[in-house]
């Protein structure tokens, strides 16, 4: 088989592993299930996924491809402000919108010990917002801090916000003061930007 069948081949396996997150959860994954779908024998898929962990390790560097592409027209943003929290907004809407895919990507994905190119591929991820911050505190709209400590601040905090969403555990609150997720979304942001400011 030439090298573009064979990438067409593993891309059609891909697909049909992230598909059948999306429709199934990630319990349905395995790779004979997989292979029966696609009319194959589970040894076709082994030529192409050295095993289970293979294929959850390229279906979680795909998500945060998918994020990537998600969070980045919030670059073309002037406003690092506005840049900021449009770019934690996307990323949680993304999580919320694609759970079991998300979930997969947090729980189940085992960077350590993987090779460059997938580490890259999620720095892609990290280095979008650094440039964000950056351009907020060359502005003056941001303290001067460590860029990548405040990274992590609103990233743990929205995927913090994810997760708690997904599962159903939000903390309760009384009725009168209950919102939405969206609200309380842009609640988790405002509170971010505050912590932001000089």
């Amino acid at each position: 088989m030439d090298r573009d069948n064979a990438r067409a081949l593993r891309h059609k396996i891909l697909a049909e592993a992230i598909d059948t997150i999306h429709r199934e959860g990630i319990d349905r994954i395995t790779m004979r299930a997989l292979a029966q779908k696609l009319g194959y024998s589970p040894a076709t898929i082994y030529l192409y996924f050295e095993n289970k962990q293979a294929l959850i390790t390229a279906i979680a560097l795909h998500g945060f491809g998918l994020i990537e592409e998600r969070t980045r027209p919030a670059l073309d943003i002037e406003d690092p402000v506005d840049a900021v929290r449009e770019s934690a907004r996307r990323y949680v809407d993304f999580g919320l919108e694609n759970g079991a895919l998300y979930q997969l990507m947090f729980r189940e994905f085992e960077p350590a010990g993987y090779e460059a190119q997938a580490v890259q591929r999620i720095d892609e991820v990290w280095s979008l917002y650094r440039k964000i911050f950056q351009r907020g505190m060359e502005q003056g709209v941001f303290r001067n801090a460590d860029p990548d400590a405040e990274i992590a601040m609103l990233w743990s905090s929205c995927h913090g916000f994810v997760e708690l969403a997904l599962s159903d555990r939000m903390p309760p609150r009384p009725a009168a003061q209950a919102g939405s997720v969206a609200s309380l979304r842009e609640h988790l942001l405002d509170d971010r930007i505050r912590a932001l400011r000089p």
